[in-house]
């Protein structure tokens, strides 16, 4: 998709724990900068989708 972001695994399930939520694979969640989450997405995630989170999120 050519984007350039960080990306993470939670092997040991630290990080679902926290947040409290299931596991889905895979699982998308988009944060604001204070580690809110804003959106949840369990499945793939296709270009279409991720330009209407984007579109959705920037106003």
């Amino acid at each position: 998709f050519d984007v350039s972001y960080p990306q993470l695994l939670d092997e040991d399930g630290e990080v679902s724990n926290g947040y409290r939520v299931g596991l889905g694979l895979p699982i998308t969640f988009i944060l604001d900068p204070a580690g809110v989450i804003l959106r949840v997405h369990v499945g793939p995630l296709d270009l279409a989708q991720m330009r209407a989170l984007q579109a959705e999120l920037s106003g």
